[in-house]
Formats: structure tokens, C-alpha cells, sequence
């Protein structure tokens, strides 16, 4: 990823590809270093994501892990309401009700 010039400016090896409808307006309202930040960190959000899905698909089968089952439901809830990741919140989500139902 390039670096931003000194004045402000982007360098136009610092988008790669061409930016969706949302991240043209997340551009507009907060500004491109907030997006690139935001790019920067969501790689590892996903890997976590992924790591605490299988944590959680593992301990449904376990009756005496369930307070373990719930703390880890719990955290990755807190995750992802603290960086507003609606998507995998309700991908979450319907992975508990599958694993209830």
C-alpha cells in the first residue's frame, strides 16, 4: 500500500480497485485515512471472526463447556457492536440459531 503525500493527497496506489457505494460515502463523511485504517484492520477482524466461529461450532457439542459456548458468544457479539460489523453480527447470529435449533 502506498503512502498518503504530505499534502493530504492520496496516492493512487493506496485504493486497490475501484471503491463501492459504501466506501465512497464512508470517504465522504470521515475522510480517506479513517478508510484506509479501517482496511488495515479488517483482515485480522475476519480471521478472528472465522477462529471464533469454529471455537463456537466445537463447543456446542460439549454440554459442560456451555458457559464457555456463551462468554465466547458474548465476546464475539462485543466485537463486532464495537466496530459496527453489522454483516458478520447477523452472520453470527444465525450461526447460534442453527446451532440451537
Amino acid at each position: 500500500m502506498g503512502e498518503t503525500a504530505v499534502d493530504g493527497q492520496v496516492n493512487s496506489q493506496e485504493l486497490e480497485g475501484p471503491a463501492s457505494a459504501d466506501e465512497l460515502l464512508l470517504m465522504a463523511y470521515t475522510g480517506i485515512d479513517h478508510v484506509i485504517e479501517k482496511n488495515k484492520i479488517l483482515p485480522r477482524a475476519s480471521f478472528f471472526l472465522e477462529v471464533s466461529k469454529q471455537i463456537l461450532d466445537t463447543l456446542r457439542s460439549n454440554s459442560k463447556l456451555l458457559d464457555f459456548y456463551n462468554d465466547t458468544a458474548r465476546k464475539v457479539f462485543n466485537f463486532c457492536k464495537k466496530y459496527r460489523n453489522r454483516k458478520e453480527f447477523r452472520r453470527i447470529s444465525e450461526t447460534l440459531h442453527s446451532h440451537f435449533n
